[in-house]
């Protein structure tokens, strides 16, 4: 590959780069993350999840012979369920899943474009996420 063709191709990756970016979806992103940020409801809740987050973390280390691994999974699924349950949050968890599954998409049809054995990163739409 030359020079030449190198520069154009990186052209062509800032190009849709900047093409996503400028999506509905991203902006629509980019405008619920503000929202989420400037909301001090929302940000007591993600403050309280991580905490609870970071304490299972700790009793995970140990597995399930930690005494309080339980306890401390289910506190951390209440607060996950909590986070998506509320209105701004949840929208923006799944708007965050809209744009990572078509990040996927694009990386998918780069990928098959140039070869059928290159490995793609599997399809992250399968991910659980309460």
């Amino acid at each position: 590959m030359s020079t030449l063709d190198l520069n154009e191709l990186m052209e062509a990756a800032q190009k849709l780069g900047n093409q996503i970016n400028e999506s509905e979806e991203v902006l629509q992103y980019l405008q619920l993350k503000k929202e989420l940020q400037s909301d001090a409801e929302a940000q007591m809740l993600i403050k309280s999840f991580d905490k609870v987050k970071e304490d299972f973390e700790e009793t995970k280390r140990f597995g399930i012979f930690h005494p309080n691994y339980h306890e401390a999974k289910e506190k951390m699924e209440y607060y996950q369920e909590k986070l998506n349950d509320h209105p701004l949050i949840g929208k923006y968890l799944q708007m965050e899943q809209q744009i990572e599954q078509l990040l996927f998409q694009v990386s998918h049809i780069i990928a098959r474009s140039v070869s059928k054995e290159i490995k793609v990163p599997n399809d992250i739409s399968g991910k659980k996420r309460k």
